[in-house]
Formats: structure tokens, sequence, C-alpha cells
């Protein structure tokens, strides 16, 4: 589960084709949910697989790596810093 706070914040869509041996890095201070939609990928020190169709939420700035032989196609969603305070909606 992320748990961004308070406030309105920016989220950030990241969507990549990773070659094989190449690795994405997102900038985030939140947990970062990632969804594999083609392929494998490994994430963190641990080197955790997420396989085509699976989802894991990682720590904010793991690497995302592309171990196989294949390209792999990764969605990324990191939520962002706070951008103001939340707009009411009308009564």
């Amino acid at each position: 589960m992320i748990e961004p706070g308070a406030g309105a914040r920016d989220v950030n869509l990241v969507r990549d084709v990773l070659a094989p041996g190449e690795s994405l890095t997102v900038a985030s201070t939140l947990p970062e949910f990632v969804l594999v939609t083609a392929g494998a990928l490994t994430a963190g020190d641990d080197a955790a697989t997420i396989e085509t169709g699976a989802s894991m939420t990682v720590v904010g700035g793991t690497a995302i790596t592309n171990a196989g032989a294949e390209p792999a196609t990764v969605l990324v969603v990191a939520i962002g810093e706070p951008v103001g305070a939340a707009v009411d909606a009308p009564t």
C-alpha cells in the first residue's frame, strides 16, 4: 500500500521498453507501483522477478533491470511531491 500523506500530489506515469541488460530508475521518495506488460524484470537488491502481467510495489528509486534475453515493457507509477492545497469539491 502506498500512503503519500495529505494534500494534492503530482503523479508520474513512466512507460519504457528495456533492452536486455538495460535498467530504469524513477526518482521518488515514496514507494512505486511497477507493472510488467511484456517480458520479465528484476527489482531491488534481492533481485525479485516480476513476470509479464505481474505487479509489485518497490521502494522509491529502486533500479528495475531486464536480466532476460528479450526486450521487456514496464509501467511505473510514482507519486510525487505535494503540489499545493487540495481543491474542495463544490457542494
